[in-house]
């Protein structure tokens, strides 16, 4: 495998650059890094065995793929790739700031913040964390906190994915000033949205949603 520590990739604005990708079965240690100001995934994880251990690292400034308006993510895992977050911080992406999409994608963050995620170039989502179609993530010990959408956002209609947070905190940010509240559809605590959406909060605090602490729709 593969192991990087003290290094930081950082791209200017409208550079197009891209973090690190994991290939399938490739393994990467890696240790006080920074990654800033690129497109699409500051760290992507590929299909088919990929493992990420991320520790003591910065994510940050992550933008979305031009072409397609999405992506955007801090750590993104894919279909049978894994991830562990250990004391690290992602911060100001957009989307999602963990996203864990498709069966048997895993995920576990601990002593981690997750914070300031913002919406795409469809001005949509912007969860601190993202678990869609099959994916699994596990949030022990962290903060979650300043994302437009949502803490923790749950997707289960093609797919059972489950999110579980143990020990965690979770503060949205305030209502933009002059919004009218009425017309404010974003900032609830946790959401799960389908019949296969599992979604498990233990010593978890909700603090300051702006709509809800909890949102749950069947569909």
């Amino acid at each position: 495998g593969l192991t990087i520590d003290h290094i930081s990739l950082e791209f200017g604005s409208g550079d197009g650059g891209r973090g690190v990708r994991l290939a399938a079965s490739a393994r990467a240690d890696l240790r006080n890094v920074h990654i800033r100001a690129v497109t699409g995934a500051g760290v992507k994880v590929s299909q088919g065995g990929a493992f990420l251990r991320l520790r003591h690292a910065l994510i940050a400034d992550i933008a979305p793929n031009p072409s397609s308006g999405f992506e955007g993510h801090g750590v993104d895992v894919l279909s049978g790739g894994s991830a562990l977050i250990e004391h690290s911080r992602v911060h100001h992406c957009a989307t999602a700031g963990i996203y864990a999409s498709g069966v048997d994608a895993r995920v576990r963050v601990v002593g981690s913040v997750v914070d300031g995620t913002t919406a795409n170039l469809q001005a949509a989502l912007g969860d601190g964390v993202f678990v869609n179609l099959g994916g699994k993530v596990q949030v022990d010990g962290s903060r979650l906190a300043n994302n437009r959408m949502s803490g923790g956002r749950v997707l289960g209609l093609a797919n059972p994915a489950s999110l579980v947070l143990v020990g965690v905190a979770i503060e949205n940010q305030p209502l933009p000033p002059g919004a009218p509240a009425a017309q404010d559809t974003t900032g609830a605590g946790l959401l799960a949205v389908g019949a296969q959406a599992n979604l498990r909060a233990v010593a978890t605090l909700v603090r300051a949603s702006r709509t809800v602490a909890v949102n749950v729709v069947l569909g």
